[in-house]
């Protein structure tokens, strides 16, 4: 980048003069991150001369470029309900991202805990303009500008990373993450299920739907993010890889595991669900392992007790919400 040196004032009355300087300062060195668009070029260039000049630098607002092609086609028009529902799943699964990232911060706001959720969906609230060209429809969601007088960014302060990138970065980096594992030539199910799992449900939903409109119009959706100050990202989710993460989110949407509980047994029979009472208050009902009897039962009634279960989780995405079942396969004193 052009080194930062006073402004060439005897250039002010000579208009071509100044005008080639002004050109000259404008040009990319070596080190600068390549515009995508006109639209970069013309920051780049707004950034380089800013610094030239020895005023202050423009404002940076990051950008993500949304991309939909398709082979074949020309799909420089799009129909009004069919974007609407491409950018809310895409803002969506921002959203559930980051709420997800931040979960424990929201809990932990007590009285504030509304108001800090409202931040969160205000700080990853992307801004939207459209602009269609031959052979694609291209939308570019813009970060959205901060306003220091609004009250929402007190509550935003406490859920960004302390001299790290904001969360609307963090969260759109991870759902590039999950994007990215897609694209390996031997895609893991496992590491697609470690990346997604931290997400959240509503963000698999949110995928799900994305993607099942992509497939439904044979179309390819390439993403970038950033700007030309800090970098550009960018990936993909083309139709092989959407297939394949459709058949992820499903398989991973299924999860059995096995968890040990500590409570109160609060029934004994096992014609019927059992209850177990946990240490928060929160009652569990659940299946007995038919090697349990009433017999063995009955001398944990109402005491403290240690259990072993299985637990199927089913991810329904649709609600944004997981469906969880247990059976109890062993019962014993607590302490054992």
């Amino acid at each position: 980048m052009s080194d930062q040196r006073p402004f060439p004032a005897d250039l002010l009355g000579n208009r071509s003069a100044l005008r080639e300087w002004l050109r000259r300062e404008a040009e990319p060195t070596t080190g600068d991150t390549i515009p995508r668009d006109s639209i970069d070029l013309a920051m780049a260039q707004r950034f380089r001369l800013a610094r030239a000049c020895g005023i202050e630098s423009p404002v940076a607002r990051r950008r993500a470029t949304l991309r939909f092609h398709a082979e074949g086609s020309e799909p420089s028009e799009m129909p009004v309900p069919l974007a609407v529902a491409l950018i809310g799943d895409f803002q969506g699964m921002i959203t559930a991202a980051a709420e997800s990232l931040r979960a424990k911060a929201i809990e932990q706001g007590g009285t504030r805990k509304a108001a800090r959720r409202k931040a969160l969906r205000s700080s990853v609230e992307l801004m939207f303009s459209p602009q269609p060209t031959p052979g694609s429809t291209v939308f570019h969601l813009w970060q959205k500008p901060q306003n220091p007088s609004d009250q929402s960014v007190e509550d935003q302060g406490t859920l960004d990373i302390e001299g790290g990138p904001p969360l609307v970065d963090i969260a759109i980096s991870r759902v590039m993450d999950v994007w990215d594992s897609a694209r390996s030539e031997t895609p893991s199910i496992a590491e697609l299920r470690d990346v997604l799992g931290p997400l959240g449900i509503t963000h698999a939903g949110r995928l799900q739907s994305l993607i099942k409109n992509l497939l439904a119009k044979d179309m390819d959706l390439d993403l970038t993010w950033g700007d030309v100050e800090s970098g550009i990202r960018s990936t993909r989710l083309h139709r092989r890889e959407a297939a394949f993460l459709e058949s992820v989110v499903t398989k991973v949407s299924e999860q059995t595991e096995r968890i040990t509980l500590s409570g109160v047994l609060r029934t004994v029979s096992n014609l019927r669900k059992v209850d177990l009472q946990l240490e928060d208050e929160r009652i569990i009902t659940a299946e007995l392992d038919p090697s349990l009897t009433d017999e063995s039962l009955g001398q944990y009634y109402m005491k403290p007790v240690s259990v072993v279960a299985e637990v199927q989780t089913v991810w329904q995405n649709t609600l944004g919400r997981a469906k969880r079942t247990y059976t109890f396969l062993n019962i014993g004193p607590r302490g054992q």
